[in-house]
């Protein structure tokens, strides 16, 4: 009975000591105001961060992205990151030109 006890123990922490969290707040680069919805993920988990800018990611794989439209995408290894608030810079795309015609185009 101790062995069958002692044998889960070890695999319990095995199991939990191999896992990541990460807490933190995500907010604009340039006016500091909390980013709502911005995708949290990796290749085996996903989350968004609420109104608040908040998020809470839980995962076995050792890097972790970061990306809102309209902003860089960023990425960081687990073990690097040390932050309580991350912050995305936007980033601006300029589109081509557009050109408008009065022609029937059917």
């Amino acid at each position: 009975m101790r062995y069958i006890f002692l044998i889960s123990f070890v695999l319990t922490n095995f199991v939990t000591w191999s896992q990541h969290t990460l807490t933190a707040i995500i907010a604009d680069a340039n006016n500091h105001q909390p980013l709502e919805f911005v995708d949290v993920f990796n290749t085996k988990k996903y989350t968004a961060t609420n109104g608040d800018g908040r998020f809470e990611f839980t995962t076995l794989k050792d890097s972790v992205s970061f990306h809102r439209l309209g902003y860089q995408k960023i990425s960081y290894k687990i073990s690097d990151f040390q932050l309580d608030t991350l912050f995305l810079t936007a980033s601006v795309e300029n589109l081509a030109t557009v050109r408008l015609a009065d022609k029937t185009l059917y």
